[in-house]
């Protein structure tokens, strides 16, 4: 069907490392609509590194593996969007 053709699943991985990461989250399953879902909430402009994505045919839907952004790769991003800006100006 037309909308088969459109719409496409995607499943999104995040791994995270509550030591090495500036970005505060919670776990909120237990407050969730659907139970077992496993529903994190993450702070509004966190950035997440992409690491793979594949088609996985079994499930039709696309796996997108996320990892959550440390500390280094905030000031590497800080200091690229410095260089960046200089550039501009």
């Amino acid at each position: 069907s037309l909308e088969r053709q459109i719409l496409v699943g995607v499943l999104f991985e995040i791994r995270l490392n509550p030591e090495n990461s500036p970005v505060v989250f919670a776990d909120v399953g237990h407050l969730s609509a659907y139970p077992g879902e496993e529903e994190v909430l993450f702070t509004l402009g966190s950035v997440f590194i992409i690491d793979d994505v594949c088609y996985e045919g079994q499930v039709e839907c696309w796996i997108v593996r996320l990892s959550l952004a440390t500390d280094e790769d905030y000031k590497s991003i800080g200091h690229d969007l410095q260089i960046f800006q200089s550039t501009l100006d």
